[in-house]
C-alpha cells in the first residue's frame, strides 16, 4: 500500500503519504507501522528520511513510538491531533477573545442542528447535564464540568461528526473559557438559565429558537455578572 517515491523525497512528503494512508483507512488508529527498513524499501527512499518523517508525526501526535515494540498510529487520533492544537494555542498566550469568536461561529449552528436531529437519548443526556449544573451551583469547578458536559452533549446531538470532533478537540480551550466566567454565583445561575433555554428549544425541535438561545448564552458569557443580571 506504500507507493514508491523519488529517492530525494523530503521527509514532509513521506509524512504526507503516511497521513493520507490513515485518512484512506489503510492504516487504522492503533495499527502498527512497518519497520523503518521496510518503509524505506516500500517508499524507495532512505531510512534517514523515513526516520525524520516518523519523528515529525510522533511530535504532532499522529503516531506514537513504543520502545522495542515499534511505531503505531495513535488510537485516540482525533483527540490527540486537535488536542495538540489546543495546547499550541494555549501556550501562545491569552486566547479568551479568540475562543469566544470560534464558539460564536460554530455553537449556534450546533444548537440549531441539535434541535432538528436530537434523539430521545440525546435530550435525556442534555437534561442530565442541566440537573448536574443545578446541583453544582456555588461550586465553580463542578459547574465548569457540568457546563462543558452540556456543550459536548449538544455537539453529539447535532449528529455531525466533524463538528463533534472539533468540539472534542477544543475541550481544553472550552474548559478554560467557561472557567473564567463562572467564578461568581450570579454567572453560574445565568449559565443555568441559558442552558435551560437551549434545552427547551431542542425539546421543542425549534432550530431558530435554539440558535438564538445559544447566541444569548455566548453573549452573556462575555459580560460581567452585574450586566448579565441587569
Amino acid at each position: 500500500m506504500f507507493k514508491r517515491l523519488a529517492r530525494a523525497t523530503c521527509p514532509e512528503r513521506i509524512a504526507d503519504e503516511i497521513k493520507q494512508l490513515i485518512i484512506d483507512q489503510k492504516l487504522e488508529p492503533g495499527g502498527r507501522l512497518p519497520a523503518e527498513r521496510e518503509l524505506a524499501e516500500q517508499f524507495g527512499v532512505s531510512r534517514a528520511s523515513v526516520r525524520e518523517a516518523v519523528k515529525g508525526l510522533v511530535a504532532v501526535g499522529v503516531l506514537e513510538a513504543h520502545t522495542g515494540n515499534g511505531t503505531f498510529v495513535r488510537a485516540d487520533l482525533n483527540d490527540s491531533v486537535l488536542g495538540s492544537l489546543s495546547w499550541a494555542v494555549l501556550l501562545a498566550g491569552r486566547v479568551e477573545p479568540e475562543v469566544t469568536e470560534v464558539r460564536a461561529l460554530i455553537e449556534p449552528t450546533i444548537a440549531a442542528l441539535a434541535a432538528e436531529r436530537a434523539t430521545e437519548s440525546d435530550r435525556k443526556k442534555l437534561q442530565e447535564t442541566i440537573v448536574a449544573m443545578k446541583a453544582a451551583l456555588g461550586q465553580p469547578s463542578l459547574v465548569v464540568e457540568a457546563d462543558l458536559a452540556f456543550h459536548m452533549a449538544l455537539a453529539q446531538a447535532a449528529h455531525n461528526r466533524i463538528l463533534q470532533e472539533v468540539m472534542n478537540g477544543l475541550q481544553r480551550l472550552l474548559r478554560g473559557n467557561i472557567a473564567g466566567h463562572v467564578l461568581e454565583i450570579e454567572n453560574q445561575q445565568s449559565c443555568l438559565r441559558n442552558h435551560i433555554s437551549v434545552y427547551r428549544a431542542i425539546e421543542a425541535r425549534d432550530p431558530v429558537m435554539a440558535r438564538e438561545a445559544m447566541i444569548q448564552n455566548l453573549q452573556d458569557d462575555m459580560l460581567p455578572a452585574s450586566e448579565v443580571e441587569g
